[in-house]
């Protein structure tokens, strides 16, 4: 049991992406058709300063466990909090860190401290947005994809 959460990006079916919606047949006879293919981009867990800015930025201060879209906006924004969490951390300033990515204490969300865990889980955020960041610009304009958050504990 824990805060576990999701960052995925979803990659949908246009006249642009035909294989996407390639029909099959199934036990009934009758043809389906894939709408989306979905990519699990980072799995967290008990990252909860991440969770928290989820909250805080793109679900409108809504902890529901619900999915929720990310746009390329949100990403760099993360990007850029978790940036200047990890500097004043490297810097030993927690309290300024706090005051960009703050932990946040819940039900099985894990250590609120200030650690190197907490860093990692910066890190491995900072470095997912901008891989994230890249691939959604080099399809800008094609519209076929789009990226949600997901937690669940």
């Amino acid at each position: 049991m824990g805060l576990d959460m999701y960052l995925r990006l979803k990659r949908h079916a246009t006249d642009d992406a035909p294989w996407l919606g390639a029909p099959f047949d199934n036990a009934h006879g009758s043809d389906w058709k894939c709408s989306t293919k979905i990519y699990d981009v980072i799995e967290w867990r008990k990252a909860n300063a991440v969770h928290k800015w989820f909250v805080d930025n793109v679900q409108s201060g809504q902890d529901d466990c619900g999915r929720y879209p990310v746009s390329i906006d949100h990403l760099h924004k993360l990007r850029a909090d978790c940036d200047s969490a990890l500097q004043r951390y490297n810097d030993r300033d927690i309290e300024g860190a706090a005051v960009y990515m703050p932990t946040a204490s819940g039900f099985f969300f894990g250590c609120t401290d200030y650690d190197e865990w907490y860093a990692e889980d910066l890190h491995r955020t900072k470095t997912v947005c901008s891989k994230l960041i890249q691939t959604l610009k080099a399809n800008e304009g094609k519209g076929y994809f789009s990226v949600e958050y997901e937690s669940s504990w």
